[in-house]
């Protein structure tokens, strides 16, 4: 009889610390993604209301592919990511005056692209963020249309207001 209780004692011990370990485990997961949540959030909002160089608008988008990749949103037969409701990040960029928004892929994946070429086309461009939008689900950074303007327009144009 008191094999019985020394044995059902131990298994639940046993049993109690292995909870406890998943539940540790899980917190310490939780605690990860709000990191990585709040790092994504911090990187981008950096940005909002300040003008950047090209430099930054190229870590803007390598950050959005980056993302894209981690999460493993999938792309279409000419390389853009295809939207989702909770992770996806799309960058467009808009030159001075044009509706044209240009895609971060057609800038940094496509063959004709990548970090070098842009920074060499567009070092004499000033940035900021047109627009930014949230995923409703997650809250997390949707899409951003960065807006481009020449440094001598910078004069003409009052890029807030």
């Amino acid at each position: 009889m008191k094999k019985n209780v020394i044995w059902l004692l131990a298994i639940f011990v046993v049993i109690l610390i292995i909870i406890t370990t998943i539940y540790i485990m899980q917190l310490t997961t939780i605690k990860g993604v709000q990191e990585n949540y709040n790092e994504e959030i911090d990187f981008f909002d950096q940005y909002k209301d300040k003008q950047f160089d090209v430099t930054d608008f190229i870590s803007i988008m390598n950050k959005a592919i980056e993302n894209n990749r981690n999460y493993e949103i999938k792309q279409d037969e000419n390389k853009m990511f295809i939207e989702d409701d909770k992770y996806s990040i799309k960058v467009f960029l808009r030159l001075d005056d044009r509706e044209e928004l240009i895609p971060m892929e057609a800038l940094l994946l496509s063959e004709e692209g990548g970090a070098e070429k842009i920074n060499n086309l567009f070092a004499d461009i000033v940035y900021r963020y047109d627009s930014i939008e949230y995923h409703e689900s997650t809250g997390r950074v949707k899409k951003i249309v960065i807006y481009g303007f020449t440094k001598t327009a910078e004069a003409t144009l009052n890029p807030y207001g």
